[in-house]
C-alpha cells in the first residue's frame, strides 16, 4: 500500500494507517498543538491582533476569545477559522484545536469575501432594530419575607 503526499504539505503532523480488514482503511491524522512560547502582538489598522505559531510552524491570528484564523496547505491551500482550548493536562498556555471550526478552500474564501458587503448591510439592519429589554426580576422586600420561626 502506498500513501502519496504533496511536497507542499505543511500542516500534517502524523499519519497512522491501519488495515483491520482487506476492504477497509482507517486514516487518523493527529491534531496540531499550539506552542506556548511563540505568542506575539502585531498591529493592523490600529488594532492589535494576537499572533501565534503552531508546532508545525503555521501562523495563527487571533480574532477573538480563543478563535484563530490560519492559512496553510494540506493538499490545496486552505483558510481555517477554529476555536482552541487550553490543554487540560498540558503546560499552561498550550492550546489544542477544538471541534468548532471551518476550513475553506481558496474558491470558498473568495466567495465569502464577495459576500462581506451584504453581510455588513444585514448586520446594520439588525443593529438598527430596537433592542428588546428582558424584564428584570422583581426585588424581594426583606420585610415581606416570612420567617420559618413564625410558624413553629
Amino acid at each position: 500500500m502506498a500513501l502519496f503526499m504533496s511536497n507542499t504539505t505543511v500542516r500534517l503532523a502524523k499519519i497512522i494507517v491501519s488495515v483491520p480488514q482487506a476492504s477497509s482503511l482507517s486514516l487518523n491524522i493527529a491534531k496540531r498543538c499550539v506552542s506556548t512560547g511563540s505568542k506575539d502582538l502585531k498591529t493592523v489598522d490600529g488594532q492589535d491582533f494576537e499572533r501565534r505559531r503552531s508546532d508545525d510552524n503555521v501562523e495563527m491570528v487571533g480574532i477573538g476569545k480563543s478563535r484563530y484564523v490560519s492559512v496553510y496547505v494540506f493538499t490545496t491551500p486552505q483558510v481555517e477559522i477554529r476555536e482552541f482550548y487550553n490543554a487540560p493536562n498540558g503546560p499552561i498556555g498550550k492550546l489544542l484545536p477544538g471541534r468548532k471550526g471551518i476550513n475553506m478552500s481558496i474558491e470558498q474564501y473568495e466567495n465569502f469575501k464577495k459576500l462581506i458587503p451584504e453581510i455588513d448591510r444585514k448586520l446594520s439592519d439588525v443593529h438598527s432594530l430596537p433592542i428588546l429589554k428582558v424584564p428584570e426580576k422583581p426585588e424581594i422586600n426583606p420585610s415581606k419575607t416570612s420567617n420559618i420561626n413564625e410558624y413553629s
